[in-house]
């Protein structure tokens, strides 16, 4: 999903993102109706966070272009 937009997350660059994924022979997907990984499972816990860092950028990302008014208002 970071990756997606090139934008990396809350946490790492869209680099480190991805070469932090790729040291870890993950496979990340994101989709509307939800996420998953492939992975090894003692890289859970590394891939989860990663997720977790992924979809946290977005939904702040979300909530900013879904409000444009609030934004708007605000200057």
């Amino acid at each position: 999903m970071a990756d997606q937009l090139g934008i990396g997350t809350t946490k790492l660059s869209k680099e480190e993102f991805n070469k932090k994924i790729d040291f870890l022979g993950a496979y990340l997907s994101f989709s509307s109706e939800g996420a998953g990984a492939n992975t090894l499972s003692k890289y859970s816990t590394q891939v989860i966070s990663l997720m977790a860092d992924a979809v946290s950028i977005q939904n702040s990302l979300r909530k900013k272009y879904l409000n444009p008014k609030k934004e708007l208002s605000r200057d």
